[in-house]
């Protein structure tokens, strides 16, 4: 008995310590899957799919919502696209009345009003949907739902015995999900970089600030590639505003050229029709 205990725990050590040496390595849920028992790879697939992508959605969303607070704060409802629809309705009132009062069909405070309504119900949606985006990145409901999941695959028929340690030691399943959270968080942080130099980039464009450059070299080089691209389409406008037309002429042959061919084949065979009446009279002469 000690003999057989005593293999199942270097049988056991062998596998977690090669699993963990292996896991601190990987970048990609597709890595972190690689490592796991092919018997649960599906399941494990879409649980750290689900932690990448929520750490993802929650940045973008607490972005979103760093936004509309500020905007709510600084009462700046027209930099918000999504309130743009909110318009004021046309309200027709007679000649007569306006004759007799001067009655006021201006909009704009109750457009105001309606504005920071929505805008205050839109950043309580933003608010709840951060809230549930971090209950599923949460380290223990993954770890916890992850074991019990390997646990019924565990001692169904076909699993090995190396694959049968691995799947009951919670400690490999942990630090499996620990990986998968730095993934994540990793992977939102960088996004959000791009996105942050990018919007950067395109406002210093637009307020014509080209004389403050970027000292980071990331945003130095979106700031550039903004510039350039918008210089090109410029040169583009500029080359189809000189040349209207340009495509319907150029469409087709030419008809001069078509008109010079007609001729030229017209005097070839007028010659070779000439020359062949001249040889049948010679002909009929010597006869």
């Amino acid at each position: 008995m000690t003999d057989v205990a005593d293999r199942n725990l270097a049988v056991q050590t062998d596998v977690v310590g090669a699993f963990l040496k292996r896991l601190v390595n990987c970048r990609s849920v597709a890595q972190l899957v690689s490592l796991v028992p092919a018997a649960v790879q599906d399941r494990t697939r879409v649980d750290l799919d689900n932690i990448v992508n929520a750490h993802v959605k929650k940045a973008t969303t607490a972005f979103q919502l760093a936004e509309w607070r500020d905007s709510l704060a600084k009462q700046n409802y027209d930099g918000v696209p999504e309130l743009k629809s909110i318009r004021g309705p046309s309200v027709q009132v007679s000649k007569l009345a306006e004759t007799e009062a001067a009655i006021s069909k201006d909009f704009s405070e109750a457009l105001k009003e309606a504005k920071k309504s929505a805008l205050t119900r839109m950043i309580e949606i933003k608010a709840s949907e951060v809230e549930a985006l971090t209950l599923i990145s949460q380290e223990g409901r993954n770890v916890a739902n992850l074991i019990l999941g390997w646990k019924r695959v565990a001692d169904t028929e076909g699993v090995s015995k190396e694959a049968h340690v691995l799947l009951y030691d919670s400690d490999s399943i942990r630090s499996l999900i620990q990986t998968a959270i730095s993934i994540g968080e990793n992977t939102a942080q960088k996004q959000m970089l791009k996105k942050q130099q990018k919007a950067l980039a395109v406002k210093k464009t637009k307020t014509g600030a080209t004389t403050v450059m970027p000292t980071e070299p990331r945003a130095l080089e979106e700031f550039v590639k903004e510039i350039a691209k918008r210089q090109k389409q410029s040169a583009m406008d500029k080359s189809k505003a000189r040349k209207p037309g340009k495509g319907q002429r150029g469409a087709g042959p030419s008809k001069t050229k078509n008109q010079k061919n007609a001729m030229r084949v017209a005097k070839n065979r007028k010659g070779k029709n000439a020359k062949r009446g001249t040889s049948s009279g010679k002909q009929q002469k010597k006869r």
